[in-house]
């Protein structure tokens, strides 16, 4: 089960592990929220403790089980000093490349399966031209085989379609697009 985690302005940074966030949680550097309806209660380690005991947890809460007792394991925390937003990189693909650019050829500007597209490098490789998102872009086959390593001025095309760019991914998109068991709690903090 994941945790989601914010920083301490309440913004999503990542999705924890459970035993990566009890040992802060008991040390105090997080805190859990009590998440009941569309409202949510900030609680420290010793609250939760004591809220554990109750029997007031939704049947779909999980508990760690000790010797002595259960704690309910919290969907979402906050760390209390941590105010940073992690840096996101979106790594540079084949797959990345024809999704940026919604499988559509950048010469002819239509709409191809996966099979029918390839890579075309905006400045040829063969002339400098560096694989970078913003020098590569989606190209059909015969577009691609058309152009060869030619420059798109040298040919007197001009694109149908969208030149290439670097995509801006927020931190909550990439948690988002990662996430696998999604908990509707977390909609309560944006996510």
């Amino acid at each position: 089960m994941k945790i989601l985690a914010l920083n301490k302005s309440f913004i999503p940074i990542r999705l924890s592990t459970v035993y990566s966030v009890i040992g802060k949680f008991y040390c105090n550097a997080v805190e859990g929220f009590f998440i009941e309806g569309d409202s949510f209660i900030p609680k420290s380690w010793d609250e939760w403790l004591e809220l554990s005991k109750k029997d007031i947890w939704p049947e779909n809460t999980q508990f760690i089980n000790s010797v002595t007792q259960r704690v309910a394991i919290p969907k979402v925390i906050r760390y209390l000093n941590y105010d940073k937003i992690p840096k996101v990189t979106l790594r540079l693909s084949r797959k990345s490349l024809y999704e940026r650019d919604n499988y559509i050829c950048y010469i002819c500007g239509k709409k191809f399966s996966e099979s029918k597209l390839s890579i075309d490098h905006v400045i040829p490789a063969s002339r400098g031209g560096r694989s970078t998102w913003e020098n590569m872009s989606t190209c059909c086959k015969q577009c691609n085989w058309n152009k060869g390593d030619k420059l798109l001025s040298e040919l007197n095309i001009r694109p149908k379609g969208k030149m290439p760019f670097k995509p801006v991914l927020s931190n909550a998109q990439k948690l988002r697009a990662s996430v696998t068991n999604y908990q509707k709690e977390w909609k309560l903090f944006g996510f």
